[in-house]
């Protein structure tokens, strides 16, 4: 049972409530200086708490709703002595801080080191924004639709946005699983990830220029891996071991901290180049292939930027990861590229792909697209005789296919596209 024990303080007369979870062990929750009436409804109400405490059950909704109205100062009182911790049975006595807390290490278990680290800045951002000992039953509608609106004012993208609160979202969507949280305060807000801008594709000639201009042959092979192999930096490229590199099949089995997968992506010659440079004489299986450190890495590519006369770009490793899946996906079928790049079809169309200015003066000048050549064929059903590839009109060795051939298909008055003289007749 518990008991109302007056306390005497200067100024007057205090109150605090003994009670026991477990016999011999008893606890006193201070009130502070209170009406003696609202000491004895606390009393009556702890009570209540407790026994459904002892029986691990649910705490009934009438004492629940009172203990959601009780004062952060009353509530972190109660919260000291032990009577609301680990019995996640308390809907809405949690703290804002405590949800985190418990998000963050289910979290852990299923993502890389890096999709933490976002985890965790979004953390910070609901501390700082509602305060770490508020309880989660103060966490409104209005607080959520109040917190987008401080991210918006802090000039971050859209993309951005939405990112952390699609992550906010997920830390009171983990609430409500666990019966810790009533209703997510998020659940309302547009957080559907959109892409980021695109705007700039970095040509191959300004990456070497870039190059050229880095502090290590380290730093080089860095920007090469991300540029000519669509490595994401700095997980996959850290993460290459020379066991991993397989210069005889020009190939690169690449870990995925971020998928916990395996992939194999082809070495462009400007890679194997920056690989060799590093490659000891005999080199060890297990030994890192890039051994600097992930710190400054964006600061450091800028500054070789300037040096090299290349306007400097924002987002600078995605940037270049998504020119080169631009590049492969000139001369390559969506489902290769995707695999190669590690995502699926329509991450590579939604993030990835950026149309370049080379891909409209081809449409505008009336041309076709000829994958495999830099410059633009101002005639339909026309090769470069510089790509020697397959495109629009060949026969996939360089060599032009004319449609006016009897060997050819032609298009028929029906627009059949056949070479059989009977089906083209227009008898039929």
């Amino acid at each position: 049972m518990a008991s109302v024990v007056p306390i005497r303080q200067v100024g007057g007369h205090a109150f605090a409530i003994d009670f026991a979870v477990h016999p011999r062990h008893r606890k006193r929750w201070h009130l502070g200086q209170v009406a003696r009436d609202f000491a004895e409804d606390c009393r009556r109400r702890l009570e209540s708490v407790v026994k459904s405490v002892k029986v691990n059950q649910p705490i009934r909704p009438e004492d629940r709703l009172w203990l959601q109205g009780l004062s952060p100062d009353r509530l972190e009182a109660l919260r000291k002595t032990g009577l609301l911790d680990g019995s996640q049975v308390c809907t809405g006595i949690i703290a804002v801080g405590d949800l985190i807390t418990r998000w963050l290490d289910h979290t852990q278990r299923a993502n890389s080191q890096r999709t933490l680290e976002l985890y965790t800045r979004t953390g910070d951002l609901l501390l700082a924004h509602f305060g770490e000992r508020t309880p989660v039953s103060a966490c409104t509608r209005d607080g959520a639709e109040m917190f987008a609106a401080m991210l918006r004012d802090r000039s971050l993208s859209e993309a951005t946005v939405r990112q952390q609160i699609r992550q906010a979202k997920a830390c009171f969507g983990l609430g409500m699983k666990r019966d810790l949280v009533e209703f997510n305060p998020f659940d309302r807000i547009v957080s559907a990830s959109i892409a980021a801008a695109r705007g700039r594709c970095i040509s191959r000639g300004e990456a070497l220029a870039v190059l050229a201009e880095l502090p290590t042959d380290d730093h080089r092979a860095v920007v090469a891996l991300n540029r000519f192999a669509g490595l994401r930096v700095p997980s996959e490229p850290l993460a290459l071991t020379w066991g991993r590199v397989d210069f005889a099949r020009l190939e690169l089995n690449v870990w995925a901290q971020k998928t916990k997968s395996e992939r194999v992506v082809p070495m462009d010659p400007i890679v194997a180049s920056a690989l060799r440079v590093l490659c000891p004489h005999e080199p060890d299986p297990d030994r890192p292939v890039i051994e600097v450190s992930d710190n400054n890495l964006a600061r450091t590519l800028r500054n070789a930027a300037r040096r090299a006369g290349v306007e400097p770009w924002d987002r600078p490793f995605q940037t270049m990861r998504q020119s080169c899946e631009t590049d492969w996906a000139d001369v390559l079928p969506p489902h290769v590229v995707a695999d190669l790049m590690g995502h699926s079809e329509d991450v590579s169309r939604r993030y990835y792909l950026v149309v370049r200015d080379d891909h409209r003066r081809v449409i505008s000048s009336g041309g076709v697209v000829d994958p495999s050549c830099s410059k633009s064929c101002s005639t339909p059903e026309r090769i470069c005789s510089e790509s020697g590839g397959s495109g629009v009109g060949t026969t996939g060795h360089g060599e032009y296919h004319n449609p006016e051939s009897g060997s050819g298909l032609r298009n028929s008055p029906a627009r059949i596209r056949t070479g059989d003289r009977a089906i083209m007749s227009r008898l039929l």
